[in-house]
């Protein structure tokens, strides 16, 4: 569980270092769409927020943090194929994404995190709007 919590730490540290230097660049340069230079740190901050959650959840190992890091994981396995394609490609940054994504697939779905993550009930599965 530390691991992962490692790694979603540094994932967060990465992308709040990312929404810094978008606000730079928003005050300091001129962008060729305003609009979109606002949507684009918009979400890379919303994107920020959710990852300090989720480092946040892997600390106290809520049942929620593997749903969420895979889908964060996948997320970012997307952005790293990308960065290997187009003519802007990036090839080294695509490898910088993609080592720690992989990492980060294998330990969520690795036993032990799933055994850390896994809420018992007695009898079996239980619906949500049954639980109290």
């Amino acid at each position: 569980m530390r691991l992962l919590s490692l790694i979603l730490a540094v994932e967060a540290l990465v992308m709040v270092g990312a929404v810094v230097v978008l606000l730079v660049d928003l005050m300091t340069q001129r962008p060729a769409s305003m609009s979109s230079a606002v949507a684009l740190t918009v979400l890379v901050g919303l994107g920020a927020a959710w990852v300090v959650a989720l480092f946040f959840a892997s600390l106290r190992a809520k049942v929620w943090v593997r749903g969420g890091a895979l889908i964060w994981q996948l997320i970012q396995f997307a952005i790293a194929v990308g960065t290997f394609q187009g003519e802007t490609a990036q090839p080294l940054i695509g490898v910088l994404i993609l080592i720690p994504t992989i990492a980060g697939i294998l330990i969520l779905l690795s036993k032990p995190i799933t055994v850390a993550l896994r809420r018992e009930v007695p009898g079996g599965y239980q619906m949500e709007k049954d639980i109290p």
